[in-house]
Formats: structure tokens, C-alpha cells, sequence
């Protein structure tokens, strides 16, 4: 039975983390249509990319959460890139969207079970998004890398659709990413609640 609901799990989550990937390449190009139309703000892609996990798991909460912490993302992303930018190599956005995929991963923390103690919903809370800010920003640094490829395209006047392309590996490595954070948490969740299934088995 346990097995059964493990396997379950395991199956719904790479089924979400399919989902997550493509909906993470249309939220991407999305945001750049709407670019073309307000104006060059690439958070709008952070802010677009940050609502897959609530889209794709049917959320609110993780709809509103995500959309904050990509927002928030973005800005501290922002900050750390250009500072390093101007200390180590010039005009290169090291880290920008790893920072941005760490915060948006942190919506793996998000916990759906119903009835679970809430000592419990802590552990799951605080370990799902540490497991969302590492894989996060592991994955979105692919995103930056994208961006290297930039350097080299000025002379050939390709730099805007490398830029696209930067954007694109953002939105698909950052959800999938979140993604299998979100698997790590919901494995943890059930470990946890058949924990406490067995304590209250063995009280009463």
C-alpha cells in the first residue's frame, strides 16, 4: 500500500515536471511577446516564469507566491549580477537568473496535505524550499549561460536572438528545477505523514 502511494507520487511528480518544462518555455516566450510590446523589462519573464509551479499544480498559493518571489528574485538577481559584472568580467550577467531560479524554487516548500501536525508542515515547508533554492539555482545558472554566448554575437548582429535564447533555457531549467525540488518535498510530505500515522496507531 505505502509502495503503491510512493510510486503514485513519484508518477505525478514527473508528470507535473513534463508539464512544468513546457509550460516554463511558453511562459518565457510569452513574457517576450509582451516585451516587444512595454518595453525591454526583462522581469516580466522572471515575474511570468515565477507562475508555472502554481499553474501547472493547480495552486493559488503557489500562483501568488511564485509570481513575489520571481519579482523579488529578479531584483536581488539583478544587483548581485551587476556587481559581479563590474568585479570580475565586464558585461557578463553571472548568476542574474541562478538567483532568480533559487527563489522561485523556494515554492517547492508549498505543502497541499491536509491533516498533517504542524511540526511537521515545518519540516516540509523549510527543507522543500531549501531543496527549491538549491536546485533553483543550480538550473538557473543554465539559464545564465545562455547569456555568455551574447559576448561574441555582437559582430555578427545575433545578440538579440541568443538573448532569446538565454531567456527560453531560463524558463524551461528553472521549472525544472522547482520541479524536482517539489517531487523531493512531496516524497518528505508522505514519509512524514506515514510517520505520524504510526505514532497515533501506536497512542491509540
Amino acid at each position: 500500500m505505502e509502495g503503491t502511494r510512493d510510486r503514485e507520487i513519484v508518477k505525478r511528480g514527473i508528470m507535473l515536471l513534463v508539464a512544468k518544462v513546457i509550460l516554463g518555455a511558453l511562459a518565457a516566450g510569452a513574457a517576450m511577446l509582451l516585451m516587444r510590446m512595454v518595453g525591454n523589462r526583462e522581469v516580466i519573464v522572471a515575474l511570468f516564469i515565477g507562475l508555472v509551479p502554481g499553474i501547472a499544480e493547480r495552486s493559488l498559493k503557489k500562483l501568488l507566491l511564485g509570481a513575489v518571489l520571481g519579482f523579488v528574485g529578479y531584483t536581488v538577481g539583478a544587483r548581485i549580477s551587476a556587481a559581479m559584472a563590474k568585479s570580475i568580467i565586464q558585461e557578463v550577467p553571472l548568476g542574474h537568473w541562478a538567483i532568480v531560479g533559487a527563489f522561485i524554487g523556494m515554492t517547492a516548500g508549498v505543502c497541499r496535505s491536509r491533516g498533517q501536525w504542524f511540526s511537521f508542515r515545518v519540516i516540509i515547508w523549510s527543507l522543500g524550499a531549501t531543496y527549491g533554492f538549491v536546485l533553483g539555482l543550480l538550473f538557473g545558472f543554465l539559464g545564465d549561460i545562455g547569456g555568455f554566448f551574447t559576448l561574441p554575437a555582437h559582430s555578427l548582429g545575433l545578440h538579440y536572438y541568443l538573448r532569446e535564447v538565454s531567456l527560453l533555457c531560463a524558463g524551461v531549467f528553472i521549472n525544472l528545477g522547482a520541479a524536482l525540488a517539489a517531487i523531493l518535498a512531496a516524497s518528505l510530505d508522505n514519509g512524514l505523514l506515514r510517520v505520524a500515522r504510526a505514532v497515533e496507531q501506536a497512542e491509540s
